[in-house]
């Protein structure tokens, strides 16, 4: 506060500046706080926040002194809050360019170079540091041949946005004590688990204490779950990161961990994904707590934070705003779990991340699987290069929770779900495309049952998910396959890759407590068409499968090893291959030189190129008017909070669909930025989902 007070000072006696700065002491920066106090707030949050992510004194300092002038503008005679008409952070540019030189350096002990990023992070404080920017701060260049240095300070400003954030909010004291929060003792999480097997436990809490990076392979309901926990609780770091594949996933373990971890307040245990404000405020009416909820989850304060890898990705590679967050990562446990789901280019993004960022910011990596893919483990074991493998794979072999055989098609599986539903079996149906899982599903003429896809709006899906445990039938595409901590006594499935087998067998007799004398995963051989897979992969599948599969019931799970030992040769170099293609891009877009800037690319490009293939949203029809509706209360609305709120009731209405499913059937609406699906082209069912008039 000091220092903005003696450049207030300086810039008061500026020639030809045309106006006189007012005193921060009584200037209102925010309503019913001055500009000298939420500087105080600013420089004392940023302050403990670099400390405890164990930032250098030279990036403390520079986040010290960006917190004392970053609202300078804000004292220019115009600016005032009701009315805003002058751009404060252009108004504090223009002063700190005039002080430029000398005199700003005797004010702050910045150098030359430090003080153009100085205000150039000023200028843009509320904006992402985009590199089109750097073109008007040339100075900056010197950073270009420094990536570790060029982290530093961009970590510095994203330390400033947080005390800025918490300081306006009044929330500074709740944050810095989530990031103090200490964990829970050992004995207290693992009195929780769903069973206590003491030999195991011993195990995971040995692979837990590692003090190098963890490779885990072991079986679907072995444990894995326990020990990415008790590696944080270990580890003590300042956060968790636990990405899934799924948001299914993620919304199932954040209320697993509020319970096992004892932290019931929202702002600890943070989820993070696209659709996570439609769930979020669905309930919470103008409640103000509430609504702050988002920027808690976005900014990543809590202390435990469930994304997706695509969100574990985007701060590394600079898209928009998000790297103004990557500090939260420094001296975290990052867990990445059936990273063998990833798409290859999603693999090479991780490579590259967790070779660059991980020995800078201490990280430690608790990588887990229960079906491995050899490139995806060797490459992502070899960008650590302290990584210890657990490979428990033998632990199948002690496991007979799993009978299969192969049957013909649709008839002979929806007939032997109702024999099944009679004998009081609660079944899982995964198929592998929407259209099938639909046609199944009418045809089931079963009373307790719920189908579940990917092509139902956000607000149905939520509440589908709600219901799986109370439902007989659960018909479902592969957004059941993983991750879900449910146990059903039956699975009828289509053919797909044998990892996708495994893994789908995985959601039945989950826990062994069942003895097995019957089949209880049945495969249908007779399919119309291998999509979304390659032909080859079906027909490997199937061969693999004949041959395999009856040795399950008497040498049990060990089998499974066998099937994706022969499916693992067939795709090692297609898939290393890819990897590598990836990464090598990568690393010359987003690795080389300067760390500082933000990438042109949006959130949506880079993650549609992570995930190598194109989503969009439609609207349907049913939900036009009421979209439309929306979006025009969202044009008006005066408060970001508002704005922020309707746009999370809009998403509720909308559809994820392929891009060329929007292109094909959607329709240009007025007023609405989205493709809409009319009558004609699809109609939508809350039961059934989003119907599309052709085949799909």
């Amino acid at each position: 506060m000091n220092l903005l007070k003696e450049v207030v000072n300086r810039a008061s006696k500026l020639p030809n500046i045309g106006y006189k700065l007012e005193d921060p002491d009584f200037k209102e920066s925010h309503y019913g706080k001055t500009l000298s106090k939420h500087v105080s707030e600013c420089c004392e949050i940023s302050s403990q926040v670099c400390r405890i992510f164990g930032l250098e004194d030279r990036f403390v300092k520079f986040s010290d002194i960006l917190c004392s002038l970053h609202d300078l503008g804000k004292l220019h005679p115009n600016w005032r809050l009701d009315t805003r008409n002058v751009k404060h952070s252009l108004r504090g540019e223009d002063i700190l360019k005039r002080l430029k030189g000398d005199v700003l350096s005797e004010l702050t002990g910045l150098s030359k170079e430090e003080q153009s990023l100085l205000i150039f992070m000023v200028r843009k404080h509320h904006m992402a540091l985009r590199l089109k920017d750097f073109k008007e701060f040339q100075n900056i260049s010197w950073l270009n041949d420094k990536p570790e240095l060029s982290i530093g300070y961009a970590d510095s400003f994203g330390a400033f946005k947080l005390a800025d954030f918490a300081s306006s909010i009044g929330m500074g004291e709740r944050i810095l004590e989530v990031l103090r929060k200490e964990w829970p003792s050992e004995d207290s999480i693992t009195s929780l688990f769903y069973k206590i097997d003491l030999e195991k436990l011993s195990y995971q809490r040995r692979i837990s204490s590692s003090l190098s990076h963890v490779a885990l392979t072991a079986p679907t309901g072995w444990g894995k779950t326990a020990v990415g926990i008790l590696s944080s609780i270990i580890s003590s770091p300042v956060k968790l990161f636990y990405a899934l594949p799924t948001i299914t996933a993620i919304r199932k373990m954040s209320d697993k961990l509020r319970k096992l971890l004892g932290m019931s307040d929202p702002i600890t245990v943070g989820e993070y994904f696209y659709f996570v404000d439609v769930d979020l405020f669905k309930d919470s009416g103008d409640d103000e707590e509430e609504s702050r909820l988002l920027d808690f989850y976005r900014l990543f304060v809590p202390k435990i934070n469930l994304i997706t890898v695509d969100q574990l990705l985007l701060p590394f590679m600079r898209a928009g705003k998000y790297h103004m967050r990557r500090f939260e990562l420094r001296r975290s446990v990052v867990v990445i779990d059936e990273y063998h789901l990833l798409p290859a280019p999603m693999i090479g993004a991780l490579a590259e991340v967790l070779g660059f960022y991980v020995p800078l910011y201490k990280i430690k990596v608790v990588l887990m699987t229960a079906t491995p893919s050899s490139a995806y483990r060797e490459v992502l074991i070899s960008s650590l290069k302290n990584c210890k493998v657990y490979d428990l794979s033998e632990e199948y072999g002690k496991l007979r929770r799993h009978r299969m055989e192969l049957i013909g098609g649709i008839e002979d599986g929806l007939e032997l779900v109702k024999n099944l539903v009679d004998d009081g079996k609660r079944v899982l149906v995964i198929l592998n495309t929407v259209k099938r899982a639909r046609d199944f599903y009418k045809k089931l003429d079963i009373p307790s049952k719920l189908l579940l896809h990917s092509r139902f709006t956000v607000n149905d899906r939520y509440e589908k998910e709600r219901s799986i445990e109370e439902v007989q039938v659960l018909v479902s595409t592969q957004v059941a396959e993983v991750s879900l901590d449910v146990s059903f006594d039956s699975l009828i499935s289509d053919p797909a890759p044998i990892p996708s087998i495994i893994q789908r067998a995985g959601r039945v007799n989950r826990y062994g407590g069942e003895n097995v004398s019957k089949p209880n995963i049945y495969v249908m051989e007779n399919i119309e068409s291998p999509e979304p897979y390659y032909k080859l992969e079906i027909d490997y599948s199937l061969d693999v499968l004949k041959k395999f599969a009856p040795k399950l019931e008497n040498e049990g799970e060990k089998v499974y090893l066998e099937m994706l030992k022969e499916y693992d040769g067939l795709v090692h170099d297609y898939l290393l291959s890819e990897v590598n293609s990836y990464r090598e891009k990568l690393r010359e877009r987003v690795f080389k030189g300067n760390q500082l800037a933000a990438l042109s690319l949006d959130e949506e490009s880079l993650i549609r190129d992570l995930r190598g293939e194109a989503n969009v949203l439609v609207v349907p029809s049913c939900y036009e008017e009421k979209v439309r509706e929306l979006l025009a209360r969202r044009r008006e609305a005066s408060s970001y909070e508002e704005k922020v709120r309707l746009w999370a009731e809009i998403k509720g209405y909308l559809v994820p669909v392929e891009l060329w499913v929007a292109l094909k059937h959607g329709k240009d609406a007025e007023g609405i930025p989205l493709k809409v699906i009319r009558e004609g082209d699809g109609t939508y069912d809350p039961e059934l989902g989003l119907l599309l008039k052709e085949a799909e």
